[in-house]
């Protein structure tokens, strides 16, 4: 599972060098692979936690009597 978001994170790193390229940003200024990758995980820890635990809840069962 981790070599899936591996790859998943270097393409959206790629993507982004080429948007960067195509915006005009010079290469200096972009982030390196492991720069967005440390960019990427502290947005992503930095999400509010508690709105999505509230949706991967499974409903409760009742109990028939």
């Amino acid at each position: 599972m981790i070599f899936i978001a591996d790859i998943a994170e270097v393409n959206c790193w790629l993507q982004y060098r080429e948007d960067s390229a195509l915006l005009g940003v010079p290469k200096k200024d972009n982030l390196r692979l492991l720069e967005f990758k440390m960019s990427l995980a502290h947005y992503l820890l930095s999400k509010d936690r508690s709105a999505a635990e509230s949706d991967d809840e499974p409903p409760r069962k009742l109990l028939k009597v």
